[in-house]
C-alpha cells in the first residue's frame, strides 16, 4: 500500500489512461468522503501533500483501497515510460570518497569528470567519470571561502567553476588550471550583497554571458551578466514571483531560452522565458508552473534540463519517488506536463522512512545532472542516517 501515491500519480494529463486512473479516484473519493473529518480536510487548505497524506491514511482502513490499487496497477502497466533505467549502474560511496553531505553535482562541458559539492565538507570533490570512488581533485581549505556549498556549475567551456555557498551568502568563482582538472583554491571572482538570504542554487547560462543565483530565503532569483573574469556587482535582473517559496535549485534550458527554478516551499517548479533586447532579461512572471497533486514534488531540491530531448528531471527532498521525469508539451513548447511519465525511486523505503521521521524534507534525491551526451543521469543522496552517495543511470535504449 505505500505505493498508492506513486501509482495515482505517474500518468500523463492525456489519453484514456489519465481518464480511467482518476474515474478510479473519483470513485473512492465519493464513496468515502462522507465518512471524512471535513475540518481537517479544510485545515489542510488542500495542500498538496498533506492532501495526498491525509487520503492515503483513510484508504489504508477501507478495504476499497485493494480495489482501488488493483485498478491503479493495471493502468500503470501500459502507462509508464521508461527513459532510463530504474537500476543505477554506478555508485559513488564509501570513505575514500570523501563525500559529505553531497547536495549539488554537475558534469566538466566535456563529460570527462563530475563534480559534487559537499554541504557539510566545505568541499568539491571531482572524480573522473565511471572511474575510481577516489577524488582526483578536492577544492577545499580556507582561502576557497566555501561554507556550505549547495550547487555547483560549470562554465559552458569549463574553464570557470561557479558555487553557491548557502550559509555563506555569497557565490564564489574558480578558475581552472591550464593542465588537467584542478582549480585554484581562491576564489578569482565573488558575488556577494548585505541582501542576500542564503544563497542556494547557482547556474551559467550556456548562450550568453549570465549567470543566475538562487536567493533562497529570499524567494527570488538575481541574474548576474559578466565579461571573462568581470562579473557586475548589481544583478541585470531580479526575479521574485509570488509563487516562488525558496529558491532550492535552478537551470537554463539547453538553447538558454528558458529558467528553470525549483520552489521548494510549495513543492512546484517554475519556469520563466527569455526575452530578448528586453531590459529586464527575463519575464517576471513564469510561463509555465509544474505543480498540484499530480505533478508528485515534495520539497522539489534540483532540476535539470535533457540537453537534447524534450524533457527534464526533478528531484524531490522529500523523498516522494527522489527524482520525476516531465515531459514538454508536444503543442506548447513552454510547458511540460504537470505529470511525471516517469519516476526513480533510489533510496530503499525504510531508509527513507526512518530519516523521514526525523527529517521531512531531507528523505530523498538532492541535486541532479546530465551527463553533456544525455546518455547518464547523476543523482546526490546525502543518507542523513547511512552512507552518503551518488548514483549514475543509463538512458534506456
Amino acid at each position: 500500500l505505500e505505493s498508492f501515491i506513486s501509482t495515482i500519480l505517474p500518468f500523463s494529463s492525456k489519453g484514456i489512461r489519465n481518464k480511467h486512473c482518476f474515474l478510479a479516484f473519483r470513485l473512492v473519493y465519493t464513496l468515502q468522503f462522507k465518512n471524512w473529518n471535513f475540518a481537517k480536510i479544510r485545515a489542510l487548505n488542500f495542500e498538496p501533500y498533506s492532501f495526498a497524506m491525509c487520503i492515503k491514511e483513510h484508504l489504508m482502513k477501507t478495504t476499497l483501497a485493494a480495489l482501488f490499487l488493483s485498478f491503479a496497477f493495471f493502468c500503470q502497466g501500459f502507462s509508464q515510460t521508461f527513459l532510463f533505467e530504474q537500476k543505477s549502474f554506478n555508485i559513488i560511496c564509501g570513505e575514500e570518497s570523501e563525500l559529505n553531505r553531497p547536495e549539488g553535482i554537475a558534469f566538466t562541458p566535456d563529460g570527462k569528470y563530475v563534480a559534487i559539492a559537499n554541504a557539510d565538507g566545505n568541499s568539491i570533490t571531482f572524480y573522473e567519470f565511471c572511474g575510481s570512488n577516489i577524488p582526483v581533485f578536492v577544492l577545499k581549505g580556507p582561502e576557497t571561502l566555501l561554507y556550505y556549498p549547495h550547487d555547483i556549475s560549470f562554465s559552458p567551456n569549463g574553464e570557470y567553476l561557479a558555487v553557491a555557498n548557502r550559509h555563506g551568502n555569497v557565490a564564489t568563482i574558480y578558475k581552472k588550471y591550464e593542465d588537467g582538472i584542478a582549480f585554484n583554491l581562491n576564489p578569482i571572482s565573488i558575488i556577494t550583497n548585505t541582501s542576500f538570504h542564503g544563497i542556494g542554487a547557482v547556474a551559467y547560462s550556456p548562450s550568453e554571458n549570465i549567470i543566475a543565483l538562487g536567493d533562497s530565503y529570499s524567494n527570488r532569483v538575481l541574474i548576474y551578466s559578466y565579461t571573462e573574469e568581470k562579473y557586475l556587482k548589481n544583478p541585470s535582473c531580479i526575479l521574485r514571483p509570488h509563487e516562488l517559496c525558496i529558491a532550492d535549485g535552478l537551470r537554463f534550458s539547453p538553447d538558454g531560452k528558458f529558467l528553470g527554478v525549483t520552489s521548494h516551499g510549495n513543492h512546484s517548479a517554475l519556469f520563466f522565458e527569455r526575452k530578448p533586447n528586453s531590459q529586464n532579461l527575463f519575464s517576471p512572471k513564469p510561463v509555465n508552473i509544474i505543480e498540484g497533486m499530480d505533478a508528485f514534488l515534495k520539497y522539489p531540491h534540483s532540476l535539470a534540463f535533457h540537453p537534447t530531448k524534450d524533457f527534464l528531471v526533478i528531484s524531490s527532498a522529500g523523498g516522494s519517488g527522489d527524482v520525476n521525469f516531465y515531459q514538454k508539451e508536444i503543442k506548447d513548447e513552454r510547458s511540460y506536463l504537470s505529470s511525471p511519465i516517469q519516476m526513480l525511486k533510489i533510496l530503499p523505503e525504510d531508509i527513507s522512512q526512518a530519516i523521514e521521521r526525523v527529517y521531512p524534507e531531507e528523505c530523498g534525491g538532492k541535486g541532479v545532472a546530465f551527463s553533456p551526451d544525455g546518455k547518464v543521469l547523476g543523482v546526490c543522496l546525502p543518507n542523513i542516517i547511512g552512507e552518503d552517495s551518488i548514483h549514475f543511470f543509463r538512458e534506456k535504449q
